[in-house]
């Protein structure tokens, strides 16, 4: 990878992870639970959007977009494009590209590259740990105020994410 790719891949990290959205999505069909990867990114900046749209392209990353303006609901709202990655293949490829780069959603990669890696072969019944990474994931990623256990919990588990993660990492450079 050269510098430039890299510049690239750095920005787009930085941008995931203050305007990214990393999760799991729980949707009910014929009374059973599908649980679906999910990346979503949305901003009002369209070029911005769309230089983000042209770096994954480029990395072989294809995604759904679509503009999400919504003048109904708040007339002085600023026209927005969305971007989503919600296919297997695609949510692997993008963490396995960006993990090395991202920060602060680094958990949320970490714990959805588990879940989309554990179904690799296909068809996979939902476990028991698939519903600990759903639950992670919608702990780190919750919004607006916080109790100070859900804080502490938090902070807790995303240092304990990425510390496995450097220590599974530093462990396969000394192998």
């Amino acid at each position: 990878m050269d510098n430039q790719q890299v510049k690239r891949l750095s920005w787009l990290a930085g941008f995931y992870d203050g305007e990214g959205y990393l999760g799991i999505t729980i949707n009910k069909s014929k009374g059973y639970d599908r649980l679906a990867p999910q990346i979503d990114l949305v901003n009002t900046d369209i070029e911005t959007i769309d230089y983000a749209v042209d770096i994954l392209k480029d990395f072989g990353i294809s995604v759904y977009q679509w503009a999400a303006d919504y003048p109904q609901h708040n007339p002085k709202a600023k026209p927005k494009k969305q971007i989503r990655i919600a296919r297997m293949k695609q949510v692997r490829a993008f963490t396995d590209l960006l993990t090395p780069f991202l920060v602060t959603k680094l958990p949320q990669a970490i714990l959805l590259s588990e879940f989309v890696n554990s179904r690799a072969v296909g068809y996979i019944r939902i476990s028991e740990r698939d519903y600990e990474i759903y639950n992670q994931l919608k702990l780190l990623n919750k919004k607006g105020r916080l109790e100070s256990s859900e804080t502490l919990r938090r902070g807790e588990l995303a240092r304990m994410i990425k510390s496995e993660h450097y220590a599974k990492a530093s462990d396969s450079t000394i192998a």
